[in-house]
């Protein structure tokens, strides 16, 4: 069974509460790493990830290919 990441939150969000699983004990149970499960109790929503084929740098500005583009 494959969740959505808006499912998986849900989720974790509701066994830390409710069963009181710790940190370490949810990466194990859904097979993440802890820092998804620091996300998930941090935000009840996914942080967006950028389209195939680009990176965004910190500043917003996307690259794509190692070239960055021009702001304008």
């Amino acid at each position: 069974m494959s969740l959505s990441e808006q499912e998986l939150f849900d989720r974790i969000r509701r066994d830390s509460w409710q069963r009181h699983l710790s940190i370490r004990a949810l990466p194990k149970k859904y097979g993440v790493h802890c820092r998804l499960v620091r996300e998930a109790l941090f935000s009840p929503v996914p942080t967006p990830t950028p389209p195939a084929g680009e990176d965004v740098t910190a500043d917003g500005a996307v690259q794509e290919d190692g070239r960055r583009l021009a702001a304008g």
